[in-house]
């Protein structure tokens, strides 16, 4: 399921060097043709890319989701005084925000990822979090396919091969 990842392992386990480089002047490639194939080839990657440890996975997808959403939501609750936001609580919340966009600034000019971007990262990861969410139905109930082929249950010690 993950013939990149499992590369990178074998060369690893075979004591070969390994390295990641930046083959963006000489190749080009599209994962995905449309938006079904990104929501089944995400919902196919995003547990297994994990080892399918399901409370790993979801420490790491509540900390995205907390890290993505609480600094703009204290900002705009602060803002227009909807809650008593503690003043101390606010300029953190602005770094983080500013970070956040600074990153995506970064992300932009090397990228060519849109601008718009930026001010919709909550919102996608909100999408990305369902589609975490179908990974985890995908493969612990043995439900999804790729390429025709069944996933295997997240219990299959073999669930990344």
């Amino acid at each position: 399921m993950l013939d990149d990842v499992s590369l990178a392992q074998q060369v690893l386990k075979a004591g070969l060097p390994w390295s990641l480089m930046d083959g963006k002047a000489r190749i080009s490639v599209r994962m995905y043709r449309s938006a079904k194939e990104v929501w089944d080839g995400l919902s196919k990657n995003l547990l297994a890319v994990f080892g399918c440890n399901l409370p790993w996975f979801c420490f790491v997808w509540a900390w995205l989701f907390w890290v993505t959403w609480e600094p703009p939501l204290v900002l705009v609750l602060g803002a227009t005084r909807t809650l008593s936001i503690p003043a101390e609580s606010v300029l953190p919340a602005a770094l983080a925000t500013s970070l956040c966009l600074l990153l995506w600034w970064i992300n932009n000019l090397r990228f060519r990822i849109p601008w718009i971007q930026a001010a919709l990262h909550p919102v996608t990861v909100l999408l990305v979090l369902s589609i975490a969410v179908r990974s985890v139905i995908w493969h612990t109930r043995g439900r999804g396919t790729w390429k025709g082929r069944p996933l295997r249950p997240a219990d299959d010690s073999n669930a990344t091969e």
